[in-house]
């Protein structure tokens, strides 16, 4: 084995940092390409840690990254890779050893991470490292086909229906809207009659991306009026993304598939404990 170094972020130039993490997925399903806006708006989402998260040298040379968040005892790898030519050559082990060695000291609980259903070698990885696979979480695109009717969609604030949800909390949303809410995301509920049907929570750049549905009214046809409704707002990019759904949102996502949405990817959510 080369000699490795493991070198915290708070260390290194922001500017490296960027240029490592976009050469490390640059073969991705989801090219890389930050620069530092985009990058700083990523490190606060996450919120990134600086002291958890590294660059991994090879006989001085950066060849790959691990990227963790760390709150109240629980970690994320949000990223983690190598620089294609140094794959499949013991180092990415050496990394998440280092990695887990830092959060055990740090007295973290748990860590958890996402990796692609298909990338083998990874999964590999985790699951022989020691890593639980907990559920799959699923990435929709495509535009939603439109409806005979479509209803009112109007934008809320968090505010005025932060009782509405946590009055209602189910599994994804009691792990979910906590973090939706930090992150500044926009609200909106699909009414009929004045009142609100289905809740949901989205972000509009280059296309719509739908961060969580909640169906409050308890009939499953209003998340096909929602859908409708969306592809009628003239407020809404026609193309639609829908990521990060867990198996246990089926209905909202085989209705997704029902009006015209794809699914574009799988993975797998995986933890490992600490204690």
């Amino acid at each position: 084995m080369r000699e490795l170094n493991f070198i915290p972020f708070k260390e290194i130039k922001i500017n490296n940092i960027i240029y490592l993490y976009n050469e490390v997925y640059k073969d991705y399903i989801f090219t890389a390409n930050h620069d530092l806006d985009s990058f700083a708006i990523y490190k606060k989402e996450l919120p990134m840690s600086d002291e958890f998260s590294y660059v991994v040298t090879c006989m001085g040379k950066p060849i790959g990254i691990a990227i963790v968040a760390i709150n109240n005892q629980r970690a994320w790898i949000s990223a983690f890779g190598l620089i294609k030519e140094y794959r499949h050559k013991g180092y990415g082990r050496e990394l998440l050893n280092h990695v887990v060695k830092e959060l055990k000291a740090k007295r973290a609980k748990d860590i958890g991470l996402e990796v692609l259903n298909t990338n083998v070698g990874a999964k590999k990885l985790y699951l022989n490292y020691g890593f639980k696979k907990v559920a799959n979480i699923n990435t929709f695109s495509g535009s939603f086909i439109a409806g005979p009717q479509s209803y009112i969609i109007k934008d809320v604030l968090y505010q005025d229906i932060k009782e509405i949800v946590n009055n209602d909390l189910d599994y994804v949303w009691d792990r979910r809207v906590e973090s939706l809410v930090a992150n500044n995301n926009s609200w909106a509920g699909l009414y009929i009659k004045r009142e609100i049907r289905c809740l949901f929570c989205y972000e509009i750049g280059h296309w719509l991306s739908i961060k969580r549905v909640k169906l409050l009214s308890g009939d499953v046809d209003d998340i096909r009026r929602l859908y409708c409704s969306i592809s009628a707002d003239k407020r809404f990019p026609k193309k639609t993304l829908m990521v990060n759904y867990f198996d246990e949102e089926k209905v909202v996502t085989d209705i997704a598939k029902e009006y015209g949405l794809k699914n574009i990817l799988t993975q797998n959510y995986l933890k490992l404990g600490l204690n």
